[in-house]
């Protein structure tokens, strides 16, 4: 198989040889990147042999892959820390093959990057840019990044600024979008009712949630018969149910069942500030849902015309989309139709996974030649 990098076709064989991979994921929360790795955790190939150095915030939600990896370890978070020796020490003694460190975003996870890159050989995933990486720090990641064998970034704009701002060599740049497990069937219609209008994110700035309150709360002064539920959790959760007090909202913290919560709604619903590309979205358009999101990151061009955007920051366009959607069933049918057309062509977790495959194996391919 051949697939095309940022710089140059990648070509790798794979072949029978078991590859030891160590993960390596540093969160103090919940969140779409952490989706990620357990998605690769679970669909991997049988011959790729998992181990996984988790941070104790996020280990709870790996439980189920205990028994199948190698080695499962739990470490301290090291965000706020400049080093992470016990993760190096670690990585020394299991003697991964590869490594992969899961990258939130360039001001995140620096101290396990530099413990990964220092002991053993490294690939990367980052999952979101940032524009407040300068000075020393973004001379230091810019180091640890071109010790990386490749970085896989999840959308155009991570691609770009690993490029222009940490100056990585193209060619050791490999984008692949997100993938999720899409169900074999749409979510069924659910019995006639007020509409539900769902979102799941984690309760921060990023998401925007605020604005989707701003929204509701413009909508409620012309219609009574629907409701909102808001699946996750974070640092504005207090903030925000103070926003949604008298609002037909309803915040349901974490869940884990998020397929029989979009089976729940009617409208998907990510007004994002910032994103790469969000899990969460395409999920809901796997289960047929109609959706709107923000152009941000690369949403635009990952969904084309098969949700419905709106511009980020602005309650009033957002509750137009929103109150448009809650009037025209035929909209939302067809909306629905499209969005889950386009996530079984473009977003299955399958085709994920085989891209990122054929980085670990090109990366193990070349410590191989290496070595001899």
């Amino acid at each position: 198989m051949v697939f095309t990098s940022i710089g140059k076709p990648l070509e790798a064989s794979r072949g029978a040889t078991e590859i030891h991979l160590a993960f390596v994921v540093d969160s103090h929360v919940f969140s779409g990147a952490v989706v990620y790795v357990k998605l690769l955790l679970r669909h991997l190939s049988r011959n790729i042999q998992r181990s996984l150095i988790v941070s104790a915030p996020v280990a709870s939600y790996f439980e189920e892959f205990r028994a199948c990896c190698t080695n499962f370890i739990v470490v301290p978070t090291a965000e706020g820390r400049e080093a992470a020796p016990e993760v190096a020490a670690i990585l020394e003694s299991i003697k991964p093959d590869l490594s992969l460190v899961n990258l939130i975003e360039p001001r995140f996870n620096q101290a396990h990057l530099a413990a990964a890159t220092e002991s053993s050989a490294c690939i990367a995933t980052l999952h979101l840019d940032s524009e407040h990486v300068v000075g020393r720090d973004r001379e230091e990641l810019s180091r640890q990044y071109r010790r990386l064998r490749n970085i896989i970034a999840v959308s155009k704009p991570v691609a770009a600024q690993l490029r222009s701002n940490f100056d990585v060599p193209a060619d050791r740049i490999i984008q692949i979008r997100n993938g999720v497990d899409i169900p074999p069937q749409p979510a069924a219609r659910r019995e006639p009712g007020p509409l539900k209008i769902g979102v799941v994110a984690r309760l921060s700035d990023q998401k925007g949630i605020d604005i989707l309150l701003s929204a509701v709360s413009d909508i409620t002064r012309r219609r009574h018969d629907f409701s909102v539920l808001i699946a996750g959790d974070g640092p504005q959760r207090a903030a925000l149910e103070r926003q949604a007090l008298g609002l037909p909202v309803k915040f349901l913290g974490l869940r884990q069942d998020i397929p029989a919560l979009l089976r729940e709604i009617d409208i998907f619903c990510l007004p994002s500030r910032s994103e790469g590309l969000p899990l969460a979205l395409l999920e809901a358009m796997g289960h047929g849902l109609p959706c709107v999101a923000t152009p941000v990151g690369d949403i635009a061009d990952a969904v084309g015309n098969d949700a419905f955007l709106v511009e980020p920051e602005n309650p009033q366009a957002l509750a137009r989309i929103l109150n448009h959607l809650m009037s025209d069933s035929l909209t939302r049918d067809a909306l629905g139709s499209r969005a889950r057309a386009r996530a079984m062509r473009d977003f299955s977790v399958r085709r994920m996974v085989n891209e990122t495959e054929e980085v670990i194996f090109c990366a193990t391919g070349n410590l191989k030649g290496h070595e001899t």
